[in-house]
């Protein structure tokens, strides 16, 4: 049985170079934060991380997910993959609970489930589960280690508890899996800046944002890492931006008056 392809995202890009309640996060909490650095947290909206794309005006591409079916999952017996349906149209309706229940019904049937321990744990997440939905990913791939979303999960659930090194790891896994994605280089830029890798956090953000534009948290958190590297004329047109793309974003006014901030420091 085919996969039901809206559970992946289809970003898998060559290149030559988280609506649901997001969990606020403080970025780079396991290092020193530099004085210009913007004292505020920025929440991750865990279902445009690890769903799929919402906007036709964004790049189209393949994902190689779509075209191909595991061993592990050609195994699962047809009543498995009911409950599993189920599941994933209970999670596009933001019914976790019963999302939840679907999966599980789906895991009893079949233990052995990979893909369901993957959606287990991307609900699990969405609900701010993070200890369980981690527990969840690392099953899914005990039981299937080539699960795209699963190494994706568990590096966007290692960013959330500061694990940076473990984070980059398995993000790094996913992009060997999957190719370019606009979402495992998001987090790898948070996971590189909560390391203090300025560099790198910036490549990565940069990448993220060339294939999401739309995607407002991308511009917020390259601009922290702009003001950590100095660049102070680089990380204003970042905040213009993010006030371009999410002008009434709870954290729009916050962004103003750091504009003003930075202006004003720059003109002494």
């Amino acid at each position: 049985m085919k996969v039901a392809p809206y559970l992946f995202a289809p970003l898998a890009f060559q290149i030559s170079l988280f609506s649901v309640s997001a969990l606020d996060l403080e970025i780079s909490t396991a290092r020193p934060r530099q004085a210009e650095t913007i004292p505020l947290p920025i929440s991750d909206n865990w279902k445009a991380l690890l769903g799929p794309t919402e906007s036709d005006e964004e790049h189209e591409a393949i994902d190689r997910h779509e075209m191909m079916v595991s061993v592990a999952a050609l195994r699962v017996p047809r009543k498995a993959w009911q409950f599993y349906e189920k599941g994933l149209e209970a999670q596009k309706r933001e019914d976790f609970d019963a999302a939840l229940r679907e999966f599980e019904a789906a895991l009893k049937v079949y233990p052995d489930f990979a893909i369901a321990f993957e959606a287990r744990g991307s609900t699990l997440l969405w609900q701010r589960k993070l200890e369980e939905a981690q527990q969840a990913f690392v099953k899914a791939i005990a039981l299937d280690p080539e699960l795209f979303q699963a190494e994706l999960g568990l590096g966007l659930v290692m960013n959330g508890t500061g694990q940076f090194e473990g984070a980059i790891e398995h993000l790094q896994r996913a992009l060997y899996l999957n190719g370019e994605c606009w979402q495992v280089r998001y987090a790898l830029g948070r996971a590189y800046h909560g390391l203090g890798e300025l560099l790198k956090a910036e490549l990565n953000l940069k990448l993220a944002r060339a294939w999401r534009p739309k995607h407002a948290n991308v511009y917020l958190l390259l601009a922290l890492v702009l003001l950590d590297e100095g660049k102070r004329s680089e990380a204003l047109a970042e905040m213009e931006a993010f006030l371009t793309v999410s002008p009434d974003d709870p954290l729009a006014n916050d962004i103003r008056a750091k504009i003003q901030e930075v202006k004003e420091t720059q003109a002494e």
